[in-house]
């Protein structure tokens, strides 16, 4: 890395100079209250360099930075730095909250460090665009000097399906090779529908009509290393003839769409009280309840009639369960465990776990190897290690944003509708 000097402020423009910048624009209360709504954003940066460093700016760190149709005229400073940890400066003077910045004296704006040792502070601007004015949404800026390397994460694109009178709530992805935690931002909205974040994900109300839409985001880490923008795009479709479920209990769950499109193909129904549907999200899957799951999902043929399973067990499992169980145990798609007796049991009315549930879906759909592209920060048991690895790249296991893969922990309905669903589609590939 490049080595700085500590830097000394020598004051090399005037103040008429500066003054003159400064007001190249209308003035910030005029703006602000103008009511116009701008089809452009600017993504959050960072800055980082060693402890000590001077920290320079330039046009192309605002300006490559813009999405949307519209051209960025400048800066509006809404937030400071820590004082206690430096200070903004423009040509040597030192800005307060509310000074302007035109786009060409961009390459003038400096961050000066009080302190020698780290500094992770940040500031925050309005854009400034041609068209709009100044916009309403700030722009954070992270300065961080550190002599340890913290990388930007890498925002995903993602792909969403949901209908035009339902409303979909799906996860924003971010890989981290530092292990930050990240929190998430829209940077430019969609034109048809309507999108808020909420927490590690969003939700997205269609405006009624059918076809694409899109929106970009970025991720920031703790740092305030913020992505380059990613784009979500969304299918917006009509509903085929006869669909009408939506569940009630799940107008907040990133599986309703699934759920839905799982009731469609007629592998999972729930229940009907007068005109509302009801899945019981929350409530844990059994054993036996994911297998025929499992089955539907994946078209394997199940006897018509009464069968037995051959398991030690068998009178244990529900007499509807059975055909199911007997089809994957044929297909390869579950075996018997020993007991203590040595002979092979299923138990079919234990809940299941995700290590469980990871071996059925690998087997079922024959998903291929993983081949190193997940690696859990968690043990997992080593009966499960390949079959867990191996869904979670195949992105049917869902994961989850600390790495961990919590093989002991009880499948939900709304995970199992999750699975069930990516599989479904993998399986018709």
């Amino acid at each position: 890395m490049k080595k700085h000097t500590r830097f000394t402020l020598i004051a090399s423009a005037s103040c008429l100079a500066v003054c003159s910048l400064l007001a190249a624009f209308t003035p910030v209360n005029a703006l602000l209250f103008s009511g116009k709504k701008s089809t452009a954003a600017v993504a959050a940066f960072a800055k980082s360099d060693e402890p000590g460093a001077l920290v320079t700016f330039s046009e192309t760190d605002f300006t490559s930075r813009v999405a949307g149709r519209d051209t960025l005229d400048g800066i509006v400073l809404s937030e400071l730095p820590d004082p206690e940890l430096g200070s903004l400066r423009l040509a040597g003077r030192t800005l307060s909250a509310g000074d302007s910045i035109a786009r060409e004296d961009f390459a003038l704006l400096c961050f000066v460090p009080l302190a020698s040792g780290d500094v992770h502070t940040r500031f925050s601007f309005l854009p400034v665009f041609s068209k709009a004015g100044v916009t309403e949404a700030a722009v954070q800026v992270a300065v961080n000097l550190s002599a340890t390397p913290n990388s930007s994460p890498i925002a995903l694109d993602l792909s969403y399906e949901t209908y035009v009178d339902l409303p979909l709530c799906a996860a924003l992805r971010s890989v981290d090779f530092d292990g930050d935690g990240c929190s998430y931002a829209v940077l430019t909205a969609p034109q048809r529908g309507e999108v808020t974040v909420t927490g590690e994900g969003f939700h997205y109300t269609p405006a009624g009509k059918s076809g694409s839409d899109s929106f970009t985001y970025v991720a920031t880490d703790a740092f305030g290393n913020a992505s380059s923008p990613a784009t979500v795009t969304l299918d917006v479709r009509k509903r085929p003839s006869g669909s009408d479920v939506r569940y009630t209990d799940m107008m907040q769950s990133t599986a309703h769409y699934e759920a839905v499109k799982l009731a469609e193909a007629g592998v999972l129904t729930g229940e009907r009280i007068g005109s509302d549907s009801f899945l019981k999200p929350s409530a844990p899957v059994t054993r036996a309840e994911f297998v025929a799951l499992v089955t539907a999902a994946t078209d394997l043929p199940v006897p018509t009639m009464a069968v037995s399973t051959g398991l030690a067990d068998n009178d244990a499992i529900p007499a509807w369960a059975q055909p199911y169980i007997a089809s994957a145990i044929y297909n390869g798609v579950v075996r018997g465990e020993k007991n203590e007796d040595g002979n092979s049991i299923f138990r079919a009315s234990d809940t299941l776990t995700r290590a469980e549930a990871a071996a059925i879906l690998t087997r079922a759909a024959a998903l291929p190897a993983n081949e190193g592209i997940v690696r859990f920060t968690d043990e997992v048991p080593a009966w499960a290690a390949d079959a867990m690895e191996t869904a979670s790249a195949a992105g049917v296991l869902p994961a989850f944003a600390d790495g961990t893969a919590r093989a002991e922990q009880t499948v939900t309905r709304e995970e199992a509708v999750h699975m069930l669903y990516a599989i479904m589609k993998f399986a018709d590939k």
